[in-house]
């Protein structure tokens, strides 16, 4: 098996080189980079890299696992880990309350295949966003793209800010959130990836709304390192975005079943085992645009949902200064509006 997953990484090298541009040959200033361990059941682009080999001569250090994008942002921002992978209105959060953060990739978009979805008991009487008001909604983390895809569909729904706010989010485990659910603690679940895949299949419940029938298919989050360290390792940061970007699209390029069978070897070897149960649920993941090049409207999409939270302490943010193709290869790939 591992002789085959070795041949399907040198193959898929090769097939990809001709495509992608060529990389900066300079050394990497670092070469171990600390970052937390998804909790979510997708498949980690930046480990996926390594996996194939794109990576070396980086290394990853995992240092845990990211319970919710603003925690992963508060570790990278202050020195904790080299980067961390978080919603872009997070991102505009942290950036706004003065961290000093650069997303460098965009590692997560929203599709069909590939949605996050708000689901009630099948008996629930709740039908619409006005049947929410008084309820209770399970999210994994607040300030995040759970809690602005909740707040976008009460806004659609017609509701005002006065009854937006008889709606309480309840923040739990993202394994949690079904069982709450079934229990009676929480109204509306916010389920993604296999946590989904596996309610649906145990059936009582029914989808209120998903997050691509909010956004259509577009970037939702990112990859960010802390301004000081891109400025002060350029190209270890020419080499991780290539890298990062090749992975992103072998994904895209091949099937199912040949995914999960080297990210399986790879979190077998590194000591993520416990991980490798979730990877059976596992339907796919996506990136709106070639190598994760960031396009301007990922992050301006999410300005005025982070101007309301933050209120009249709202400071305007220079959303370009936000993130950089400048070290991702596909950059002249992709047309920016």
């Amino acid at each position: 098996m591992k002789s085959v997953i070795r041949r399907i990484a040198a193959l898929s090298a090769l097939g990809w080189a001709a495509l992608v541009p060529p990389s900066s040959a300079a050394a990497p200033e670092q070469t171990v980079l600390r970052y937390q361990a998804s909790s979510v059941g997708q498949i980690a682009y930046a480990e996926l890299a390594d996996a194939l080999g794109y990576l070396a001569p980086l290394k990853l250090e995992r240092v845990g696992v990211q319970a919710g994008g603003p925690g992963g942002l508060q570790l990278t921002a202050t020195g904790q880990t080299e980067f961390a992978q978080s919603f872009n209105g997070s991102i505009i959060n942290a950036v706004a309350a003065g961290a000093r953060l650069k997303a460098v990739a965009a590692y997560m978009s929203t599709s069909k295949e590939n949605a996050v979805g708000a689901w009630v008991l099948e008996n629930s009487q709740v039908r619409g966003a006005r049947d929410l008001i008084g309820k209770k909604v399970g999210v994994n983390t607040l300030g995040a793209l759970w809690d602005a895809s909740v707040e976008e569909y009460l806004k659609r729904g017609g509701l005002n800010e006065q009854e937006r706010k008889q709606v309480t989010l309840i923040v739990l485990p993202a394994a949690n959130i079904e069982q709450a659910l079934r229990q009676g603690q929480i109204d509306l679940a916010l389920l993604s990836a296999g946590f989904q895949v596996q309610a649906e299949q145990r059936g009582g419940i029914r989808k209120l709304f998903d997050d691509h029938q909010l956004y259509g298919d577009v970037n939702l989050a990112s990859i960010v390192f802390s301004a000081d360290y891109v400025e002060k390792n350029p190209e270890t940061l020419r080499h991780f975005v290539g890298a990062v970007g090749k992975a992103i699209e072998w994904l895209r390029a091949h099937p199912r079943d040949e995914a999960v069978a080297v990210y399986k070897q790879y979190l077998e070897t590194h000591g993520q085992g416990s991980a490798v149960n979730g990877l059976q649920y596992w339907q796919g993941q996506s990136v709106a645009t070639p190598g994760g090049v960031i396009l301007n409207e990922d992050f301006a999409r999410w300005e005025a949902w982070q101007q309301a939270r933050a209120g009249a302490r709202a400071k305007p943010v220079d959303i370009k200064a936000i993130y950089t193709n400048a070290f991702n290869p596909y950059t002249g790939k992709v047309a920016q509006k």
